[in-house]
C-alpha cells in the first residue's frame, strides 16, 4: 500500500502506526527542506511533496504517466519562470 494511502488513513489507524507515518512524513519534508536550501525551504518541500504525490495519484487514476509529468513541470514552472505550454489538450490526451 503506497504511503500516501496511509497518511490518508492516518486517523483510522491505530496511534502507534499514525505516529510512524507521521514521523516518515517529517523525516521526508526535513530532508527535502535540508536538500532546497533557502528561507522558505520547508514550504517549498511541502509543496514538492504534495505535487508528486498528487501527480502520482492522478497518473494512476487517468492511466498513464503524462498526469504525474504535468505536474512535476508545474513545479519547475513555478520555481522557474518557465511557460510550459504542453498539456493534456495538446498531447491528444485531455482528461
Amino acid at each position: 500500500m503506497p504511503l500516501r494511502c496511509l497518511g490518508a488513513e492516518a486517523g483510522a489507524l491505530s496511534p502507534d502506526v499514525a505516529g510512524e507515518i507521521l514521523s516518515f512524513f517529517r523525516r521526508c519534508i526535513d530532508d527535502l527542506s535540508r536538500r532546497i536550501g533557502g528561507p522558505d525551504a520547508e514550504a517549498r518541500a511541502f509543496h514538492v511533496m504534495a505535487t508528486l504525490e498528487g501527480g502520482s495519484m492522478l497518473a494512476r487514476v487517468y492511466g498513464h504517466i503524462e498526469a504525474f509529468d504535468q505536474a512535476a513541470a508545474g513545479l519547475f514552472q513555478a520555481w522557474h519562470g518557465v511557460d510550459h505550454r504542453e498539456t493534456f489538450e495538446a498531447q491528444g490526451s485531455a482528461p
